[in-house]
Parts: C-alpha cells; sequence; structure tokens
C-alpha cells in the first residue's frame, strides 16, 4: 500500500454457525454486506481493471469491521444479511468521503456501533435476475472531540442494485447515497467534508468467445 513500510493486513477471518437455512450466526471481522464489489473483489469477479468509482469511494471497498449477526435464505431466492458493527471513525473522514474511516479491525474504536443489513431477490421465474438493497446506519464520533465538541456524526449509507444474465449477456446496475451529519464539526480549512454524496453506474458485459470459437470452455466477455 501507500505505507512507508510496507502493510499487511487480514479481508476478512470470521466464524459461521450453520444452524438452519433461515437463520444462521456469523461473528468476527466480517465484510460490509453492501455493493456488487465489496463482498466479492477480486478481480475475475467483476468487469474492468479498476473497481467502479462508486464502489471505492461512496461504498469504500474493500470495507470490513468487527461485529456480529445473522444471515439466512427465510423464503425460495430471497436472502438476507443483517450485522451489528463497529462504526466508522469520522475523525478520518474527508473530502475523499468516508473511506479512511474504516476501522478494518486492527484500528476500529468501539464507542459508537452501526448496523448493517442487506436483502437481495432472485426470482424463480426469471432465471438470471438478481435485485437487492442494503444499508450501514450508525453514529461516527467514537466519544472523540471536534473542534471542541463531542458530536455523534450519524453516518447513513444506501444502496440499491440489479444484475440480470441471460444467454451471454452480463447486464449490472448499481446507485448509492450517503449523509453525514455535524459536519460542519469535522470541516477544517483544508478539509471540508460533504455532508451528502450520491453516486451511480450501469454496466454491460457480453461473452462472444462462443461465437469465436464454439468448441472453447473459455470465457470473454468485453
Amino acid at each position: 500500500g501507500s505505507e512507508e513500510k510496507g502493510e499487511v493486513s487480514v479481508e476478512f477471518s470470521q466464524l459461521d454457525f450453520l444452524l438452519n437455512p433461515k437463520y444462521n450466526f456469523r461473528t468476527g471481522l466480517m465484510l460490509v454486506p453492501m455493493g456488487f464489489i465489496n463482498e466479492m473483489h477480486e478481480p475475475t469477479t467483476f468487469h474492468g481493471n479498476r473497481r467502479p468509482d462508486v464502489e471505492q469511494y461512496i461504498i469504500p471497498s474493500t470495507w470490513r469491521e468487527m461485529g456480529a449477526g445473522m444471515f439466512g435464505e427465510i423464503l425460495p431466492g430471497l436472502e438476507y444479511r443483517v450485522y451489528a458493527m463497529n462504526g466508522l471513525n469520522a475523525s478520518n473522514f474527508s473530502s475523499k468521503g468516508i473511506k479512511e474511516g474504516r476501522g478494518g479491525g486492527s484500528n476500529s474504536k468501539a464507542e459508537d456501533f452501526a448496523i448493517s443489513g442487506r436483502v437481495d431477490y432472485s426470482p424463480d421465474k426469471i432465471p438470471g435476475l438478481m435485485v437487492g438493497a442494503a444499508t450501514f446506519l450508525g453514529n461516527s464520533g467514537q466519544a472523540q472531540t471536534y473542534n471542541s465538541a463531542k458530536v455523534d456524526v450519524f453516518t447513513q449509507l444506501y444502496e440499491g442494485h440489479v444484475q440480470y444474465k441471460y444467454r451471454g449477456w452480463e447486464l449490472r446496475a448499481l446507485g448509492a447515497f450517503g449523509k453525514i451529519n455535524n459536519t460542519q464539526y469535522l470541516n477544517t480549512a483544508d478539509n471540508i467534508v460533504g455532508k451528502e454524496n450520491f453516486g451511480w453506474y450501469v454496466e454491460a458485459a457480453h461473452d462472444i468467445m462462443p461465437l469465436l470459437w464454439k468448441e472453447s470452455n473459455q470465457y470473454l466477455a468485453p
């Protein structure tokens, strides 16, 4: 990374207790269940050399926090995840967003906590379709003083997404909205933290390898 002496980090380390298809328990250093990229962020799981800007700056992938929660499939095709996690650290928010406020486990502060939840639905009647939404809500003040005041810095993040795969086509769309309260206490002359941020993207790809070489089992999707 950009650390002067280098950096070693754990992406996630968690224990899953599989009790029932509908209700299971998870605890540890967990990936925040938001967007397409954060939980599945290896380069072979998305198109392009870079992660979409929306999923770098608004949804700060790779984003993990310490916590515990539940996950499962409550109805056929309807999956959920809901976690209680460490809150962000507002003292590291910047004009680039909340990314540096992540604790990552080793740097986490646990004076304020947050709730993160996600729902995804893949209907049997439309194979290849998945629609969903997620949120992250919690205070980020971490009992620290900002411009001589202790404030909660309530932080909200919401996103909605849809994905459809059909006959070699792969379509994705995602929108994300974030809001930070009491930013006037965070701002300094050289660092202005935005109260709100919003971004979206759409993506289309098609596997053309069957058109080039029918016998191939390889994949090529510009």
